[in-house]
């Protein structure tokens, strides 16, 4: 994806979020840096102290941990216009205990901790900014898919996950799919066809 085009959706990504004024917004904008990502490359691992977080221009990132028994266990599937921010890593200074991976070539927009944390502290704007995005993009999501793994049937998961992510899902593999649902890939396969 061009650079230019995925800072104007970063741009518009942010003013969705919270209404940010015209000269935070550009000393925000211009903090970020575009990164492309291989398929299979991390964003973050677990055990890391992650320094980044990230616009997803173009792409998809997976989030996952592994159990005891070392299974991959997905628990995020991010696309096109979406933050991917190590949440407690950010806010806790502790190592990542989720891995962030570009399932496919990803572009992104990334920025530093570091200096998100130095141009906030005499801007309560992106202060509001970054809360806004927290609540959105990690309370509100994480706990409707919580809420939806106990609540909805397996078929009605995967219809909300196709709604959420439309085409992408051909890109996302079956075995993350399956995993984000909480079912088997075979489970998975008969809802595909």
């Amino acid at each position: 994806m061009e650079v230019d085009l995925c800072y104007a959706n970063l741009r518009k990504a942010v003013l969705s979020i919270f209404p940010v004024n015209e000269k935070s917004l550009k000393i925000f904008l211009d903090l970020f840096s575009f990164r492309k990502l291989q398929k299979d490359e991390y964003l973050s691992k677990s055990g890391d102290y992650p320094s980044h977080f990230a616009f997803i221009c173009e792409g998809i990132i997976r989030s996952y941990y592994k159990n005891l028994g070392d299974d991959e266990i997905v628990n995020g599937i991010f696309i096109d216009n979406y933050f991917v921010l190590p949440l407690p890593s950010f806010i806790f200074r502790k190592p990542a205990f989720l891995n962030f991976q570009a399932v496919k070539d990803t572009d992104i927009m990334q920025i530093k901790f570091s200096d998100f944390e130095a141009l906030s502290k005499g801007n309560p704007t992106l202060v509001k900014f970054m809360q806004s995005l927290i609540v959105r993009e990690w309370i509100v999501k994480r706990e409707m898919y919580e809420s939806g793994i106990h609540v909805y049937n397996p078929k009605t998961r995967f219809n909300i996950l196709k709604d959420a992510i439309g085409n992408f899902i051909s890109s996302v593999p079956a075995k993350d799919i399956a995993s984000y649902l909480r079912i088997s890939e075979k489970q998975l396969l008969r809802y595909m066809r």
